[in-house]
Order: C-alpha cells, then sequence, then structure tokens
C-alpha cells in the first residue's frame, strides 16, 4: 500500500527524503517549527579552566572541532606548537589516551601522571622541560597498585638546547 502511495506521487517521495536529510544533515543546529524548539543539540564542554593560555585556546578548537560535549569523550588532544608553558588543569580530562605536546615551552610535566589512561605522550623539542620532572609518571597508582613505567606510557621525547 505504500508502494502505491509514492508511486502515484513521486514528489511527496522527494519531499520525505529531502526532510529525513535535512533533519539528519543538521544535527548540530537547533530545530524550531512554529518556534517551538523540536530538537536542540547537547552544548559543547566548557567547564573547564587550565592556567594557560595557549592549552585553553588549544582545548576549545579541540573541543569545537571534535563536537565534544563530555569530558569523557576526549580521549586524544594535539597541542604542538602553540607556545604552551604549563599543563596545570590538563588534569581535569581524565579520559586522555594520547597527548601531544610536541614543540612547545613546557617545564614541569608532574600534572601529566594525574591522567589516569594516559597511554602515549609526545613531548619533544620542549627545550625547558626538565627531566625530573618525568619521575611522577613512573610512580604508583594507588587505584590499581600498579607502578605506570615511562617504557609502558609510550613517551616520545627528545630534549634539544637552544643555547
Amino acid at each position: 500500500m505504500e508502494t502505491a502511495f509514492f508511486r502515484r506521487s513521486p514528489a511527496r517521495l522527494i519531499v520525505v527524503l529531502s526532510l529525513g536529510t535535512a533533519l539528519f544533515g543538521c544535527e548540530r543546529y537547533a530545530v524550531t517549527l512554529n518556534e517551538q524548539p523540536i530538537y536542540t543539540p547537547p552544548p559543547l564542554y566548557a567547564d573547564f579552566a587550565v592556567a594557560d593560555q595557549a592549552l585553553t585556546d588549544c582545548l576549545k578548537q579541540t573541543i569545537a572541532d571534535k563536537k565534544i560535549t563530555r569530558v569523557e569523550q576526549l580521549t586524544s588532544l594535539a597541542c604542538r606548537h602553540t607556545g604552551l608553558t604549563s599543563v596545570v588543569g590538563l588534569e581535569h580530562f581524565n579520559a586522555l589516551q594520547e597527548l601531544d605536546l610536541s614543540h612547545n615551552r613546557l617545564q614541569q610535566a608532574q600534572t601529566l601522571a594525574k591522567l589516569p589512561q594516559l597511554r602515549l605522550l609526545k613531548i619533544n623539542d620542549n627545550p625547558d622541560l626538565q627531566c625530573d620532572s618525568l619521575a611522577p609518571l613512573t610512580q604508583k597508582r594507588p587505584e590499581d597498585h600498579t607502578t605506570r613505567s615511562l617504557r609502558g606510557l609510550g613517551i616520545i621525547w627528545r630534549q634539544t638546547s637552544n643555547r
């Protein structure tokens, strides 16, 4: 019966398909009918504060690009060549598994030990980074009574000197 309905009126089929396509293609836009909301997309995640402005800008851009609406959705972050000097506050993003902070001006990395899911860390070409600031990444993790090693973490690090 539906087939006969659409055979008699191919224009109706086109209208139905067009509406369906328009609704699915507009998932990030609010949809209203007679000024009444039909669909409102969830807002982008914004409930965070980090000390470094370059890191804030990188986080905001990544959240917008990946359409992150909940903190646990952010599992990878690449902030290369941003000029950031601090990662204080990044521990809030505890679902991070991959983190690329290469080519910056980092001095300390202790905060990164508070990222329990971190599996890959790229921090090469941070000339001011002190080796001893990586030590907390090898300390015991009380939540699962294991020790995370630098080898198991997958750190990519090369210190360069501009002096």
